[in-house]
């Protein structure tokens, strides 16, 4: 049985010399320098190992014996509700059942089972299909005839034509099948019931469904229609898997990802979505609006929220997944300078605890502030009350 190491998000662990091999913890360093600083044991440390976690939670095996488990500093009932919202997955009532879930790796699991089940329910009423165009030659005419083909060689016995066939193998199911192969490929479930269950699912789209790739982005904004309608759900899962899979650079050069969340990340989608959902209609809100500046654009601003009114920005959200209790001086100053370039008065750095160092300062014509989404109660709550304080004037 694995031994799991214990450590918070943003956390640090310290372990002595003896609970670390030196070539696992050059795994560390080399593998997972993504999701954990380590420093080694020196006078500095006192002789111990330094763990320092950055943002993702999850689980890191690093052998058949040790693992590095990271824990989100809210609840898991509180991840998935965030979860729920920043990928759109809330339909799929989950909720009452997380109580029996310790780990991020559970809730996957059970995520992943829930993917594989619906898909093979979808694949029962049979798979969404689209007409593609076909061509081909024959001497019976089927479809609309190539003339132009016809023309360029007239002696043909056989004559071309092109018609319209109705097909799976199309970017709906294709996306389907790709997330499947990414979750057994890498072994992200490890109940044996749940990889029988998710082989004889992938098998059955294998059949008549190319395995491509896709991204996380070719989920989104696609267009659903009362006869696809329940894709619009299995791809939100299929965001949700290919989004936080974090990609490591193991030995030989490929790279294998592990199901871990990166909670910055997460924050800010959760941040996004919810706002969005209750926005006052007389607003609009945009995500990571870029902005260019200069001769041929050589400086580049990401928003994260810009909300609008009647066309004009009215507001600027920075989202900030950190610990400190005050902003820095950097965070403060890329702020202004995108409300500057927006031409926005209000510029708000947003935070998931209520202990950060309240703001509410001029710079020039520029009102800058602190306000918190925080994470530690109920959500529908803080948001409330995070959209009261938005929209307070002073």
């Amino acid at each position: 049985m694995r031994n799991w190491l214990m450590i918070k998000d943003y956390g640090i662990r310290w372990l002595n010399k003896e609970e670390l091999t030196e070539s696992l913890a050059h795994q560390i360093l080399y593998t997972y320098h993504k999701q954990l600083d380590i420093e080694f044991p020196s006078p500095k440390t006192n002789g111990r190992w330094k763990l320092i976690a950055k943002g993702w939670v999850g689980s890191i095996p690093l052998s058949k014996d040790l693992g590095i488990q990271i824990i989100p500093r809210v609840s898991i009932h509180q991840l998935y509700r965030m979860l729920g919202y920043a990928y759109h997955l809330n339909s799929l009532q989950f909720h009452d059942s997380l109580n029996q879930y310790e780990t991020v790796q559970q809730v996957y699991e059970k995520l992943a089972e829930l993917l594989a089940h619906k898909i093979f329910v979808r694949y029962q009423k049979g798979l969404s299909k689209k007409y593609q165009e076909k061509q081909e030659k024959s001497s019976i005419l089927r479809g609309r005839l190539n003339l132009s083909k016809l023309v360029q060689t007239p002696h043909l016995v056989e004559v071309p034509y092109t018609y319209l066939e109705q097909t799976v193998d199309h970017e709906d199911n294709q996306i389907l099948l790709w997330t499947l192969h990414q979750i057994l490929r890498f072994s992200l479930c490890t109940k044996e019931t749940s990889l029988r269950e998710m082989r004889k699912v992938y098998h059955c789209l294998r059949w008549g469904v190319s395995l491509k790739p896709y991204q996380a982005k070719d989920c989104s904004q696609r267009v659903y229609h009362p006869s696809n309608k329940d894709y619009q759900q299995l791809h939100a899962l299929c965001r949700l898997f290919l989004d936080q899979m974090a990609p490591v650079k193991k030995e030989g050069g490929y790279d294998a990802p592990l199901f871990l969340v990166y909670m910055p990340r997460l924050y800010e989608l959760f941040v996004t979505e919810w706002i969005k959902a209750h926005l006052p209609s007389s607003y609009q809100l945009k995500a990571q609006e870029q902005i260019n500046i200069g001769e041929n654009n050589p400086i580049r601003f990401r928003m994260d929220i810009v909300i609008y009114q009647a066309g004009t920005a009215k507001y600027i959200l920075d989202i900030k997944y950190k610990t400190n209790r005050e902003p820095s001086q950097n965070d403060i100053f890329q702020l202004v300078s995108y409300a500057y370039t927006k031409g926005c008065t209000e510029a708000i750095l947003v935070y998931p605890t209520r202990q950060i160092v309240p703001i509410d300062q001029w710079i020039r014509k520029i009102r800058v502030r602190t306000l918190s989404f925080p994470l530690d109660g109920d959500l529908t709550e803080g948001g409330e009350e995070f959209l009261q304080q938005l929209f307070e004037t002073r």
